[in-house]
């Protein structure tokens, strides 16, 4: 089952209903980033994924400049590398350390 948010806050709810083994979001979205969206979602242990993806097509100065992803975020940059997402989705590549 997939459900899509269209921003931060409304993944948030989502997320809290559901309860998603995987969470993919992207950095960029309106209202709250990926990354407050992810620290949200990190300090409820409850409602942690198992696996939690976030995209950007920023680099990684780009993305540092915002902020420092978790160590158990797994970060891929578009365009996704389609054996790359296959791999994160069958749980065979961990977050980078």
């Amino acid at each position: 089952r997939i459900e899509v948010a269209e921003n931060g806050f409304q993944a948030l709810v989502i997320i809290g209903r559901i309860a998603p083994d995987i969470v993919i979001t992207d950095i960029n979205m309106p209202h709250m980033n990926g990354l407050e969206m992810i620290r949200n979602l990190l300090s409820d242990e409850a409602a942690r994924p198992r696996t939690l993806v976030a995209v950007s097509a920023l680099s990684k100065q780009g993305l540092a400049e915002l902020g420092t992803l978790p160590p158990e975020v797994v970060f891929l940059t578009k365009p996704l590398e389609e054996a790359r997402f296959i791999a994160v989705m069958e749980g065979q590549l961990a977050p980078a350390k």
